[in-house]
């Protein structure tokens, strides 16, 4: 039997693949539920990158109430202006080792401060902490001490911006905890 290749999906995850079939017995409710879920995922990426495309190429968007048809956009545009005004660069790769990196949604540094901003396209409640290890994550690459400076972390959700003042204390135990477990990983891998 030749079988089909299907090279542009490999690597990916269907929606409803069989290493995940409770999906067999959904009811209408919940199969729609996950749909839900997988649209506004999906729409949350594309908003993502249009915000990287304005932030990087420094084009801010309109605030007019006029241009607002949907409620995220008027989050969008603060979160893409603020970015542009701080001068941040957006979807940054950060990486410590193979075991911890991740993507900041917008960054910032100038000596003596460090800026964090995250993009929420959901509605679930949010929590500062991705934005503590994305911290740690920049001052363990680039081996700047956190404590010469000030750390300012922002979630942008719903219209709203919350703000933290990062606190170092806290950075630097994130830090510790990521330097243990990849010794702990190295210490494992060289047995």
């Amino acid at each position: 039997m030749r079988f089909n290749r299907h090279s542009d999906l490999e690597g990916t995850h269907a929606r409803f693949s069989a290493s995940k079939y409770h999906w067999l017995n959904w009811p209408d409710d919940k199969l729609d539920h996950a749909l839900d879920f997988h649209d506004a995922a999906a729409k949350g990426t594309r908003l993502h990158e249009i915000a990287r495309r304005a932030i990087n190429d420094g084009i801010k968007l309109s605030v007019d109430p006029e241009h607002m048809t949907e409620p995220y956009q008027a989050t969008l545009a603060r979160y893409v202006n603020d970015c542009v005004d701080s001068r941040m660069q957006a979807e940054v790769l950060l990486k410590y080792s193979d075991n911890f990196y991740g993507t900041a949604d917008a960054i910032g540094y100038k000596p003596g401060l460090l800026e964090i901003n995250d993009l929420k396209t959901g509605v679930n409640k949010v929590s500062p902490k991705q934005l503590y290890v994305y911290a740690a994550y920049f001052f363990l690459e680039y081996e700047i001490p956190p404590y010469q400076n000030r750390v300012i972390l922002r979630i942008y959700q719903n219209g709203d911006v919350f703000t933290f003042e990062g606190e170092i204390e806290y950075i630097l135990y994130v830090m510790s905890r990521i330097t243990y477990i990849e010794e702990r990983i190295q210490a494992r891998e060289a047995l």
